[in-house]
């Protein structure tokens, strides 16, 4: 075999594997990563959480992502309720919430936000976050907790609203508001938390 057959036999050898790498490659989109699943967190707050003699109109929160707010009007809960709902609006990476009433003096505030916010990508929800002020010189710390089931089904009974008051009349739902609320969990628990101490009629 002369040197000039010999060399078109090896390029072709290699352009025959070259072609077959090449016919063996497929495109395919990019996988972007592994998938987030971790909800907003907290970093900061203004004021912050747990402060006392509270006397502002408004108060923010910041968190580590984007985020972005579900179901507000049904989720937050504040306790004890407001006549007034607050306007809640978010900025940035922060939720701006304006207090639209006077604020009893002495007492504790609760605002629950389970299952509110949630970052802008995956839609992942914070399960549990409260922010909690007081008007007075200290935080109310008691806690009323249970557990709802349906009398009928004895089936835990979800979204039940969970009325305590300072009172003792059967009538007292149908006249006022509760001094304090809550709301039970897909399980049908409930925990009323930041109350004095008392007792406490529980509807």
């Amino acid at each position: 075999m002369n040197t000039n057959n010999t060399y078109k036999i090896s390029n072709f050898l290699f352009l025959s594997i070259i072609l077959i790498i090449t016919g063996c490659a497929n495109i395919v989109a990019p996988s972007g990563g592994v998938k987030d699943v971790t909800p907003p967190m907290p970093v900061k707050s203004e004021p912050n959480s747990n402060t006392t003699c509270f006397n502002q109109k408004y108060f923010r929160i910041w968190f580590d992502e984007f985020i972005k707010l579900k179901d507000i009007t049904n989720k937050i809960i504040i306790s004890p309720p407001l006549n007034e709902s607050p306007d809640i609006s978010i900025k940035g990476k922060s939720i701006l919430v304006k207090l639209n009433e006077n604020l009893k003096e002495n007492t504790t505030y609760n605002i629950s936000f389970e299952n509110v916010i949630a970052d802008i990508t995956e839609g992942n929800t914070l399960p549990q976050f409260q922010y909690v002020f007081s008007t007075g010189k200290y935080i109310d710390s008691m806690t009323i907790k249970g557990k709802v089931i349906d009398a009928f089904s004895l089936e835990p009974s979800s979204d039940v609203a969970i009325m305590l008051y300072k009172e003792n009349l059967d009538s007292l739902p149908l006249i006022k508001k509760p001094d304090f609320i809550g709301k039970t969990n897909k399980a049908g628990e409930f925990a009323v938390n930041n109350l004095p101490c008392g007792k406490f009629k529980v509807f």
